[in-house]
């Protein structure tokens, strides 16, 4: 399936020209637990989305986020923990995201974990309209003690944190921590393959 823009056609799911769709070169990945994305309803549409990339190689599960549907999200996750940066309005730029350990009220294996997949404003606003989602423990990815994976080469948005991932880099992380460290090295391949694709698309002005 396609989409057209500018008499340019491009693919449905990795957003790129069909000339340069890289579908096929998507890892197939198992999940080690339960996941679920929870999408801004914003980041959903943009091309450059790392959680929607990210459904091209595991068949995980995902929900769009809304404000008017909190009850019936907070039942749906009930049990789940969420990865998520503290908060990062208290760092400068230039200081690494840590990640807040799982709360000591919370001694049991979570049910599963939700990745948001939005920017750094938009998450701050659901977690502010979702009190339910900011109280979910966090789950934390210590990036800086891999050492089986690269620091973020996330290139696809400007005004990043220097040592912000993007929800593909963490999920990527996440399973190195899981100790599937192939399926995460094979996800960041594939990631930085769909960087270098979209930002040639870009710069040649495919993308209006």
């Amino acid at each position: 399936m396609n989409t057209q823009q500018s008499n340019q056609t491009f693919c449905i799911n990795c957003t790129l020209p069909l000339s340069g769709c890289i579908c096929t070169l998507a890892p197939h990945l198992a999940l080690p637990t339960c996941t679920h994305i929870l999408f801004h309803p914003n980041e959903i549409q943009r091309r450059n989305s790392s959680g929607r990339l990210l459904r091209n190689c595991l068949n995980i599960e995902s929900t769009i986020w809304h404000r008017l549907k909190n009850e019936i999200l907070e039942q749906k996750f009930e049990g789940f923990a969420l990865l998520y940066p503290i908060d990062e309005s208290a760092k400068t730029p230039s200081q690494p995201l840590h990640f807040e350990s799982q709360r000591a009220e919370h001694t049991e294996a979570p049910t599963g974990y939700i990745w948001i997949d939005a920017t750094w404003q938009e998450s701050r606003k659901m977690l502010r309209q979702s009190p339910w989602l900011n109280k979910l423990p966090k789950y934390q990815v210590n990036r800086l003690t891999s050492k089986n994976l690269p620091d973020s080469q996330y290139a696809l948005r400007r005004n990043q944190t220097t040592e912000g991932l993007c929800t593909m880099e963490t999920f990527a992380y996440w399973l190195d921590e899981k100790n599937h460290p192939k399926s995460a090295r094979d996800l960041l391949n594939f990631f930085n393959q769909f960087q270098s694709a979209f930002l040639k698309a870009r710069n040649s002005g495919l993308f209006k």
